[in-house]
């Protein structure tokens, strides 16, 4: 009987060790020196296009210039831009000497209005799709995975468009 028990001990044990690793795999979160939120690729842009037009003021800048300098694909940031657009932190100019400008002063651009907008969702694991968890009935990960989400994006309210460009020239 006893050791029955510790055979269940041992496989309970395994299996939150599993949900664990496919919890943290599935996660957008990954271990350096500390925790920190991956974002998407197309979030890192449209805060890179953002930083960059706020660097230039009331310049209205191509598409095609921002990709150069950046080093990525045109139609990439392209997608981006349109988001941006659509979203109302960027205004479009047509024409020859067309491009994307700011839609309003870096002060009232607030970096976690922007990765909110553009991030598709911030489900960070399997389980923030569905109720409960499908490996174990008593797992804590959802919360302390949501507590983190929170923390993360409270950081990023705190924080404008200005104060990242003013902190990134001191």
């Amino acid at each position: 009987r006893r050791i029955r028990q510790s055979r269940a001990d041992t496989h309970a044990a395994a299996q939150y060790r599993h949900c664990l690793r496919i919890c943290i795999v599935h996660a957008t979160i990954f271990v350096q020196d500390n925790y920190a939120m991956r974002l998407t690729l197309q979030t890192d842009h449209a805060l890179r296009i953002l930083m960059a037009l706020a660097g230039r003021r009331d310049e209205t800048v191509s598409v095609d210039n921002l990709a150069t300098q950046f080093g990525v694909s045109k139609n990439h940031l392209m997608k981006t831009a349109q988001a941006l657009v659509a979203k109302g932190f960027v205004a479009s100019v047509r024409g020859r000497s067309g491009g994307i400008r700011l839609a309003r002063p870096a002060g009232k651009i607030n970096i976690g209005d922007v990765v909110a907008a553009i991030e598709p969702d911030f489900h960070m694991a399997e389980c923030f799709h569905k109720t409960g968890c499908s490996f174990l009935p008593d797992c804590r990960l959802r919360g302390l995975l949501g507590s983190a989400r929170m923390n993360f994006l409270a950081t990023l309210n705190g924080q404008t468009l200005s104060q990242i460009i003013n902190e990134q020239s001191a």
